[in-house]
């Protein structure tokens, strides 16, 4: 059985240091962390607790601990371009040797969107927009060299590197109903 930890990124930073280094140690498989930039006033917590940012925390993390497979349960397409995180899902492979599980999603947090002023379209496009993000990955990820002409991400000859140490990169895709399991079956590892 494999054991894995998902510490509030809300908690003091000590907290989330000594929970994630004391999981490394004692042998649980891995840590992962939520990429929410505020609580949702609900489930997730008031509006203004403060949050630390995903892919700040998580290079700390890989570089904190050595053998805990580390990742985000789940990164918001909606907030990065994909051609962006691909760069840093390999940087941080190559920080932890080999220890990052990139975990993606529609996302669906209107709070954050609407105070950022990020788009949040239906689900459909959402959908589709997540779709096109996991080809753009996997194939930066892949390829020595990616080109992609979707309806929302275009590559041109791109280059991700330094490439990930792990091939594939375990990509993890988070998310729920009918249409969400096809791209599932295409992309998740």
């Amino acid at each position: 059985m494999r054991l894995s930890i998902w510490p509030l990124s809300s908690q003091p930073w000590s907290s989330v240091v000594e929970t994630v280094t004391h999981a490394d140690r004692t042998g649980w498989d891995g840590a992962y962390l939520a990429d929410h930039f505020m609580g949702d006033g609900a489930s997730f917590g008031a509006e203004d607790t403060p949050t630390f940012e995903a892919t700040a925390a998580l290079a700390a993390l890989g570089a904190l601990t050595t053998r805990l497979r580390v990742g985000a349960l789940v990164f918001g397409n909606q907030y990065r371009h994909p051609a962006v995180l691909a760069n840093w899902a390999a940087t941080l492979d190559v920080i932890t040797g080999g220890r990052t599980v990139f975990g993606l999603g529609a996302g669906w947090q209107l709070n954050e969107h609407e105070q950022y002023g990020i788009d949040l379209p239906p689900p459909g496009v959402r959908l589709e927009r997540l779709d096109e993000a996991c080809t753009v990955l996997t194939s930066l990820w892949n390829q020595e060299r990616s080109s992609f002409d979707g309806r929302h991400y275009q590559l041109h000859d791109a280059l991700c590197r330094p490439a990930p140490v792990q091939r594939p990169l375990p990509l993890l895709i988070g998310g729920k109903g009918d249409r969400m399991l096809g791209i599932v079956a295409r992309h998740a590892q």
